[in-house]
């Protein structure tokens, strides 16, 4: 395991919520660079972090059109982004704010359109988004494709704040094998119990 993502590891074991440093570009960026190459954006990101909020408008409408003109198929671009969230180690508190960014962009998803890239994340995953990065669900698990990337974003997505508000009209779009992927990839018996409770039918 690379020296930065082991310290990320030893911070999240301590429960220690301060994001240390090393997060803010071996961990979480590159995942960005990669998955989404749209590294003029970059400084922007990480700016979010500085000033404690998300992306504000323009800056977040900017971002969202340049994802939908790079990537206009609905599936291929919801992966990337669910990619970008699954590339950090943290946990779904105490992360770097840029962490939140991807959540705005899935935001502005159509529920039926996430259900259909987490279903088809085995399949149409972009592998070139996932070198050189490593997941505390890889560390878990030990697998580390760019399917485990994407359904460990789907995890984030949903644990986060406004995944969890979004996630009763989201469930309903899953099917109950989506809904078992989502499950098995949470990093956390925690988060793992929290969203069986909610999946009753998977």
């Amino acid at each position: 395991m690379p020296a930065d993502a082991r310290a990320v590891q030893i911070r999240e074991m301590r429960g220690d919520a301060r994001s240390l440093p090393v997060e803010r570009d071996p961990v979480a960026v590159p995942a960005l660079r990669e998955a989404l190459l749209i590294t003029d954006y970059t400084a922007m990101f990480l700016e979010t972090t500085d000033r404690g909020v998300p992306l504000l408008e323009p800056e977040l409408a900017q971002v969202r059109d340049r994802l939908l003109s790079g990537y206009p198929d609905p599936i291929d671009r919801i992966l990337r982004v669910l990619i970008w969230y699954g590339s950090g180690t943290a946990n779904s508190s105490g992360y770097p704010t840029h962490e939140a960014v991807p959540a705005q962009l899935l935001d502005q998803e159509e529920p039926a359109d996430i259900a259909r890239a987490v279903e088809n994340a085995e399949g149409r995953a972009p592998a070139g988004a996932t070198e050189h990065m490593v997941t505390s669900t890889a560390v878990r698990t030990g697998a580390d494709t760019p399917a485990d990337r994407a359904l460990t974003g789907a995890v984030r997505y949903l644990a986060s704040r406004p995944g969890r508000q979004r996630l009763p009209t989201l469930s309903a779009h899953l099917t109950p094998d989506a809904q078992r992927a989502i499950v098995a990839h949470a990093s956390s018996a925690r988060t793992r119990a929290w969203l069986e409770r909610r999946f009753p039918n998977r």
